[in-house]
């Protein structure tokens, strides 16, 4: 698997474009929404393995419900316990099985900065220091 770091100039111009939009597509709006939520709801289900849905913040972690124009989720991480491998592999797993090509964002408050974690099918893109990679079984 491939590993990607980015500076925080790449993060913020990753984080402004959506990941593998539906435009173009012969899709329709009603389509994307199921195919959304059909995806978050699943994804829901492979993070709850590891551990507590909180809207909150305060158990494990927090998957939002806002669809966007974008395969791409984001997924607010509030407690160390979800940054371990199996996990990563988990939701690796999950994306390789979808017909589209999604990306799972794990974001992390470490106390001074926010840490990403962009899992795709074949490679992550990692903004983070070295203790957060190691976390997370990635070097």
């Amino acid at each position: 698997m491939a590993l990607f770091r980015l500076t925080r100039d790449e993060l913020y111009k990753y984080l402004d474009e959506p990941f593998n939009p539906p435009t173009g597509e012969n899709q329709g709006r009603i389509e994307f929404e199921r195919e959304w939520w059909n995806v978050r709801n699943h994804l829901d289900r492979v993070l709850s393995n590891y551990g507590e849905m909180s809207a909150y913040s305060d158990a494990d972690y927090n998957l939002g419900e806002q669809i966007t124009d974008s395969r791409g989720l984001g997924v607010e991480v509030t407690s160390t316990k979800m940054l371990n491998r199996q996990l990563v592999s988990s939701i690796q797993s999950f994306l390789r099985e979808l017909t589209q090509d999604w990306e799972v964002d794990l974001a992390y408050y470490d106390g001074n900065d926010i840490m990403h974690l962009f899992i795709g099918r074949v490679d992550f893109k990692v903004y983070g220091d070295n203790a957060f990679c190691n976390m997370i079984g990635l070097r």
